[in-house]
């Protein structure tokens, strides 16, 4: 049923495109949906997925009207895309970054609509909005704190500042709770060794010689909760253990350049997966995106995207770091955002401008709902190929949780002190609205701990 609403989609589409009246207008984004063997419909990849699902259901709606979208990425276009998705109409690098190519619009070489991520748009507090806060809004909280709790006119009104006035900013997918990380070792936890304190545990975490592929701000957290304890945790960026991340390290060609001996952040570069960087050993911990986005992100690190999720064989990348824990603390969700240029919205039909709104509000309703029934069925796949199953140490997480509100503060006054008053003003804009939000949280919270997973996976 789901491979023939896909089909039918696509020609609605397809029909649109035919049409002698029809003006194209070109999407960019970064990310390629990644259609494959045993996907979702929309795609794999869990940014350029939910893109490709909005430009469908736009068409869709833009189907009574003069207007069709047509798919652009910004990069080399895979060949399991190219039905869907063109190569770039703009030279995103010219402009920083996809908002400032929207910002300057089709007219100056830029772009008149893209699709981006906001820790991407150069501004400190982006990392807040596309994340969420750690601890923070859940999922369905944080879907009414952008459209019904002041989140998405705050965004709006910083975009204007920033961008001169020159940006419509709207979401198109905002995920469920995701994974928190797989390890090469079990966590310390004091609930399977009593000799250790909550500190001690944090302790032992922190003197471990791992190389962790970890977001801000979640990274910038748990390197302040070691400091709490007395201990550092080192941050090297974007580089891995070795100078090439994506060929076997160490090697003769490939020698060690980040010889770590404690707990170490690095190797995170935004929308590039982490799997080939661990089954080389340049990273040994790293997180992701929902437990389907690893199963089809594996599949396409070993070169399997012809075989089905049943068939692929994931071990080579889950026995490097098998130990795989939810809870994710550190990124509650990932908000993707459809940019605009406004001199260009100014230009559309109202009968236009509400095909876009609709589906942009749909695509955020249905990327979600599909995502959330995927999740079980790949959590099995994922244990079926060796991965261990279970949640973070409450011990560990108590550590973390009293970290979380003093590094972020420490952050936001930080910046303000430099002249940037945003990221406080976004993170005490969120915190009003999780308060608010807690005594119903509370209140119709039943369900908590259900699955029962273990401290220690298996």
């Amino acid at each position: 049923m789901k491979r023939n609403l896909f089909l039918m989609v696509t020609v609605v589409t397809a029909a649109t495109a035919i049409s002698s009246k029809a003006e194209e207008s070109a999407i960019q984004s970064n990310f390629p949906p990644i259609l494959m063997q045993d996907a979702p419909q929309e795609g794999a990849h869990p940014l350029g997925g939910p893109t490709l699902r909005f430009i469908m259901t736009a068409n869709g709606a833009l189907a009574h009207t003069d207007r069709r979208l047509q798919y652009h990425v910004s990069g080399e276009v895979p060949k399991t895309d190219t039905k869907y998705v063109e190569g770039p109409v703009a030279d995103i690098s010219e402009f920083g970054n996809i908002h400032g190519a929207v910002a300057a619009g089709a007219k100056r070489g830029g772009l008149d609509l893209g699709v981006g991520i906001a820790n991407q748009n150069g501004l400190s507090f982006g990392e807040l909005f596309v994340a969420g806060l750690p601890f923070g809004l859940e999922p369905d909280e944080y879907v009414s704190y952008l459209f019904d709790g002041g989140g998405l006119e705050l965004q709006q009104e910083l975009y204007d500042k920033h961008f001169d006035d020159r940006v419509l900013v709207m979401p198109i997918a905002i995920t469920p709770t995701q994974g928190g990380g797989w390890f090469p070792e079990a966590l310390p936890d004091p609930a399977v060794d009593p000799t250790l304190t909550p500190n001690a545990a944090m302790a032992e975490l922190c003197m471990k010689p791992w190389i962790v592929r970890w977001p801000e701000p979640g990274a910038g957290i748990w390197r302040y909760a070691c400091e709490s304890i007395g201990l550092e945790a080192d941050e090297i960026g974007a580089s891995a253990r070795c100078k090439r991340p994506g060929t076997i390290c160490p090697s003769s060609e490939n020698p060690v350049v980040s010889d770590v001996n404690r707990l170490t952040f690095g190797g995170f570069v935004p929308g590039v997966p982490p799997h080939v960087f661990v089954e080389t050993g340049n990273v040994d911990a790293y997180e992701l995106n929902l437990p389907s986005t690893e199963v089809l992100m594996i599949r396409l690190a070993t070169e399997q995207t012809d075989l089905g999720n049943n068939d692929a064989d994931l071990r080579s990348i889950i026995e490097a770091a098998p130990y795989y824990y939810g809870q994710t603390w550190h990124q509650p969700v990932t908000y993707i955002e459809l940019l605009i240029n406004k001199e260009f919205w100014a230009t559309l039909s109202p009968a236009e401008q509400w095909a876009i709104r609709i589906a942009a509000e749909s695509s955020t309703l249905r990327s979600w709902t599909a995502a959330l029934d995927r999740q079980g069925e790949a959590i099995e796949t994922l244990k079926r190929s060796g991965a261990k199953v279970g949640r973070w140490p409450d011990a560990l997480l108590g550590v973390l949780r009293r970290a979380t509100g003093r590094f972020l503060e420490r952050k936001a006054l930080s910046l303000q002190r430099n002249g940037d008053p945003d990221y406080l003003r976004v993170l005490q804009h969120m915190r009003v609205y999780q308060h608010k939000q807690r005594i119903f949280s509370d209140f119709g919270d039943i369900n908590q701990g259900r699955a029962a997973l273990p401290t220690t996976p298996n």
